[in-house]
């Protein structure tokens, strides 16, 4: 590419990054956006490996990495820079991501991965590799295809196939029709498109690796045989008065939301396949500022105008409104050209609403769910007085319908003994949507020691990745909230006890009583040798070697002397030095009393384990 286009290219770039700032989701320091009503997202620690071909001699500090996602409704995409080892740091909120490496002439990289981030999840590790590429100079020649002459002088556009908005100009065709471009990255699909008056409408193409490797390209344009226009002309009934459907008035019956686009594309309907023409799938007229509309290129045939689009635009939103016509208008376009059709119609003042369908279903019993609450709230509303909220109640069979303005909304559903679920949507013609919950349960129950409340105890239910706990109070009383059905790992906590474990089902709300064993004494000195360089106090692990559910941990003092309290089991050791574990051997626990010394060598330091190597709770 010249300069010219990287100085367009950068323009697009910085624009983005400008409307950014402006939706409160650029800069470093600045909070990330969080749903309405919710305030900033907790943000997760990811920690990506940019991994290069074996061999390569990368300069990952060099590299542009670049990273996008959605929060709520707002599209946001940062850079960020790699280590000199490939390494970069990012805190994102949860939800899907997605990674690219833009490859350079000194760095010619590239890559694209994605990854999900879980609600809760406080650090995840990524690998992303990325591949090596060159850039191509592609020459494409520009035909009619009803004739193979070469169209000159025709303006053509380019963007990546990825991104299909960041547009630049190619160039203009010679007088033989063709365009030589230069800088196209090999391993990129690109999509050409010629706008022209001697072409109704965009016509466009896509190159790609397989196409590039030719070097020299045929592009065959094709132009709809001439045809008879059709005029449309458009009112609104004010009282008695027609007057025409302007662009003022469409602005003013949609909250004075900037018009960007008025358009008749999806409106038309061959009545014999009951399909959309051609043109519905390649071009778009504007209704002009009298309310008219004139259409060309439709081939011979009988078509229906069912409806009209708007299509409006605020800062990050895009909406669709249909307004429907008074009646279905039909108009026959002959097989010989005329001069033109005109038709004259009334539009409705107000857009239509859309109709969603839905179901809410349990997932605990695989059946629907009736006489539920469904909300659908619309998002980014211009104003407070444009907010809105539909709530309906769901039929016998779990269904529900709703009828609303093409937008944006968040659709949730509340059900007291059930966890919510919530999907947001883009309301569109035919669209459907399904919400899966299942019910919730409270576990209660009490902590006790020879009788004794047990207070401050920590009790855990865990399966998998969910856990769910809460500490006993004075009275060794706990109560865990909203737990879904299933069958879980019990962990009970508490200083100077060993751990109490056992597994449960949870079907309905529980109660559910712990007795603590004091369990065997377990206490002796632990020692290091004179190359082990502890800079923090010594941590030893006593893991139950058939659960692998932690049995205790305790600190060593400065003296190098520990006590706990332990089961009588068969125990695996570990020790933690510098916040790194080490495994020092095994312990058959079988007295009411045992000491035992450890001794942490270099050679014990030579292993070092990751925590799910340890203990799996």
């Amino acid at each position: 590419m010249t300069s010219a286009h990287v100085s367009v290219r950068r323009a697009l770039r910085g624009l983005a990054v400008l409307l950014a700032m402006v939706a409160g989701c650029a800069g470093a320091g600045m909070a990330w956006p969080g749903e309405p009503g919710r305030g900033a997202p907790e943000l997760c620690r990811v920690a990506v490996k940019v991994v290069a071909p074996a061999g390569a001699a990368v300069k990952y500090e060099a590299l542009r990495l670049t990273y996008t996602g959605t929060i709520g409704i707002v599209h946001v995409e940062r850079e960020t820079v790699c280590s000199a080892q490939g390494i970069a740091i990012l805190e994102l909120p949860a939800g899907r991501w997605g990674l690219e490496v833009v490859p350079t002439e000194s760095e010619p990289y590239w890559g694209i991965h994605e990854f999900d981030i879980a609600e809760g999840n406080t650090e995840v590790e990524t690998e992303f590799p990325v591949h090596k590429t060159s850039l191509r100079d592609v020459e494409v020649t520009v035909l009619y295809e009803s004739d193979e002459k070469p169209i000159a002088a025709a303006t053509v556009l380019v963007s990546t196939f990825r991104k299909i908005d960041r547009c630049e100009v190619a160039g203009v065709t010679d007088a033989k029709g063709i365009l030589k471009m230069e800088g196209l990255w090999a391993h990129e699909k690109y999509r050409l498109m010629i706008h022209d008056e001697r072409l109704p409408g965009f016509r466009s193409t896509v190159i790609g690796p397989k196409e590039m490797e030719a070097s020299a390209l045929v592009w065959r344009v094709h132009v709809p045989p001439p045809s008879t226009p059709v005029t449309v002309q458009l009112f609104v009934r004010d009282g008695d008065e027609r007057i025409p459907f302007t662009v003022q008035r469409a602005e003013a019956e949609l909250g004075e939301i900037k018009t960007r686009y008025l358009d008749c594309v999806g409106a038309l309907v061959d009545p014999q396949s009951q399909t959309l023409s051609p043109y519905c799938g390649d071009a778009r007229e504007q209704i002009d500022a009298d309310g008219k509309c004139v259409i060309e290129g439709l081939r011979p045939g009988t078509y229906l105008v069912r409806n009209v689009r708007i299509r409006t635009a605020t800062m990050f939103l895009e909406r669709k409104y249909y307004f429907p016509v008074d009646g279905d208008i039909s108009f026959t376009v002959p097989e010989e050209v005329t001069d033109g059709i005109q038709i004259e119609t009334v539009v409705a003042a107000e857009p239509v609403h859309i109709r969603l369908d839905g179901r809410v279903i349990d997932t605990w019993k695989a059946e629907p769910l009736p006489d539920v609450t469904v909300k659908a709230e619309l998002l980014a509303p211009v104003d407070a007085a444009h907010a809105q909220t539909t709530e309906v109640k769901t039929r016998k069979d779990g269904t529900f319908v709703l009828e609303l303005e093409p937008a944006i909304y968040k659709i949730s559903v509340q059900q007291e003994g059930f966890a919510g679920a919530s999907e947001v949507i883009y309301m569109l013609p035919g669209k459907s949507v399904e919400l899966r919950v299942h019910p919730v349960f409270t576990v209660k129950g009490s902590v006790a020691f020879e009788g004794a409340p047990a207070a401050s105890a920590q009790v855990t239910l865990s399966k998998g990745d969910q856990e769910f706990l809460d500490l006993s109070d004075e009275e060794g009383v706990f109560e865990i909230e909203d737990v879904p059905p299933g069958r879980y790992l019990l962990l009970v906590l508490l200083r100077g006890f060993p751990t109490y474990a056992r597994e449960v089902q949870i079907t309905q709300d529980a109660n559910l009583d712990v007795a603590l064993d004091r369990g065997v004494t377990l206490s002796g000195t632990v020692t290091t040798g004179e190359t082990v360089e502890a800079k923090r106090a010594l941590v030893l692990l006593f893991v139950d070697v058939e659960t692998r559910i932690a049995e205790a941990c305790v600190t060593v003092s400065a003296d190098g002397q520990y006590r706990t309290a332990v089961g009588k089991k068969q125990l695996a050791v570990y020790v933690s030095v510098n916040k790194q574990w080490y495994a020092l051997g095994k312990l058959t626990v079988d007295k009411d009393e045992m000491t035992q010394d450890f001794h942490v060598t270099k050679e014990t330091l030579e292993k070092p384990l990751d925590r799910g190597d340890v203990f799996l709770h």
